[in-house]
């Protein structure tokens, strides 16, 4: 998937939505490849997620923002 032009908000969001379709219609979490998603996130990304949350902690990177996504990929 190729990411838009970075200014244009609407055509960067159409295209994180029609990749975030994609990786759905591939399986999703655990079976889709992040690949189609990487493209709309910086490779040094990070996420926070509350601690109280089932998925909490900080994710980093591209591996780090499909672990929370992925079943068995975290503890």
């Amino acid at each position: 998937m190729t990411i838009p032009s970075p200014t244009d908000p609407v055509a960067v969001l159409s295209g994180l939505y029609a990749a975030e379709s994609a990786y759905l219609a591939a399986g999703g979490p655990g079976k889709a490849t992040f690949d189609l998603l990487a493209p709309f996130f910086a490779p040094d990304a990070v996420l926070h997620q509350a601690e109280g949350l089932p998925y909490g902690g900080t994710w980093r990177g591209h591996a780090g923002l499909d672990a929370p996504f992925t079943p068995g990929r975290i503890g």
